[in-house]
């Protein structure tokens, strides 16, 4: 099964930043463990399941691999696509992206549900 991101680890929360501004905030963690090639000016999609996402919550993601190693190049994003549904997107937008390039590279999402 090619595109796959293993079960994340969540921790939901309210926690006391920005003065507030977030009623909820959600953090997540999955390793990628089998990513087709991304040809170039297209998108790979990775839908991870995290307890407690709802559409509207703001995204933030991190990945701990070089994306852009001189001949790959790519750009993640996040987004809530459903309840308890985030996508995180792979998108080449130089090269074709390298089969297996991100296996067991983390993926982290923070989510944050606005308060106001």
């Amino acid at each position: 099964m090619a595109n796959t991101i293993g079960t994340p680890t969540v921790t939901r929360g309210l926690h006391k930043n920005l003065n507030g501004a977030f009623s909820e905030v959600i953090t997540a963690s999955a390793a990628i463990s089998d990513q087709d090639a991304v040809a170039a000016n297209d998108t790979t999609t990775f839908s991870m399941t995290v307890a407690g996402a709802a559409v509207g919550d703001m995204c933030a993601v991190a990945i701990d691999n070089d994306l852009s190693d001189g001949t790959d190049q790519c750009a993640v994003t996040a987004t809530v696509t459903a309840a308890n549904t985030v996508g995180v997107r792979v998108h080449a937008d130089v090269g074709e992206y390298a089969a297996d390039d991100l296996n067991n590279a983390t993926v982290k999402v923070l989510l944050m549900r606005p308060a106001w």
